[in-house]
């Protein structure tokens, strides 16, 4: 989440909720952002959980991976190769 969408997300929060984001923060040792991230990350991974995500979601996040990684080995096979071809290996 950028620093940008974090500044929007605070503009909107209660003066409550903005306070103890900043505290807890300062408490932890870290930005808000990265606080707002964290949390933004941990209720995804618990409504993932709960199965709250569709599922079709879950399926285009999962096909997406695979073609990453996918041309990540492609990308790794190339690199032995020029790696071998050059007498490095």
């Amino acid at each position: 989440i950028s620093g940008y969408a974090c500044i929007l997300i605070l503009i909107r929060m209660e003066l409550f909720d903005r306070v103890l984001l900043e505290w807890w923060a300062n408490m932890t040792g870290r930005s808000v952002s990265s606080l707002v991230s964290f949390l933004l990350e941990q209720a995804i991974l618990e409504a993932l959980r709960n199965g709250d995500v569709p599922e079709r979601a879950v399926d285009c996040m999962n096909q997406l991976l695979g073609a990453r990684e996918e041309t990540l080995a492609e990308e790794w096979q190339e690199q032995l190769a020029l790696t071998q071809q050059s007498g490095l290996l």
